[in-house]
């Protein structure tokens, strides 16, 4: 049951949103909020060929890529932030 003060804050759309978070994978807000690490970094050279194959798939195949990286194959409502 839903708590009484949370009836009419959110739309039956925002609470769904709220609690299994945004259908939509942006890959440019996953790039750039992607951190690397040891020899990697946002300009190597495998960065930006895994940036540009990633860039080609469908909304499908970014969220079961997203649930192999994360065990999630939605996003928060911030985003990658």
């Amino acid at each position: 049951m839903i708590p009484d003060d949370l009836i009419g804050i959110f739309s039956v759309d925002e609470f769904e949103i709220l609690l299994n978070g945004l259908p939509f994978i942006d890959v440019m807000d996953w790039r750039e909020n992607t951190q690397y690490s040891g020899v990697y970094n946002k300009d190597h050279e495998k960065i930006g060929w895994f940036w540009k194959i990633v860039s080609e798939f469908n909304q499908y195949q970014l969220s079961k890529l997203l649930q192999y990286c994360t065990g999630s194959s939605r996003i928060s409502i911030e985003g990658f932030r």
